[in-house]
């Protein structure tokens, strides 16, 4: 890792992290590389929408202005 690549805490264990006492900002200790990788996460997307098929829309519209 280069000294300024910015990444989220989520990836260290708790005692590779310091936190200043009086301004809360926290930074990893010297030598501290990322440990925690959860790969096997599930992404929260929704599922997609049921859509009519092009040839159904069609056929709908052309019904309609009878």
């Amino acid at each position: 890792m280069a000294p300024r690549t910015v990444i989220c805490h989520e990836h260290f264990q708790e005692s590779d992290i310091k936190i200043a006492l009086t301004s809360k900002r926290w930074s990893l200790r010297p030598g501290v590389e990322p440990s925690v990788l959860n790969w096997s996460k599930v992404s929260e997307r929704k599922p997609p929408k049921n859509r009519l098929a092009l040839t159904a829309v069609a056929q709908q519209g052309t019904s309609n202005s009878n």
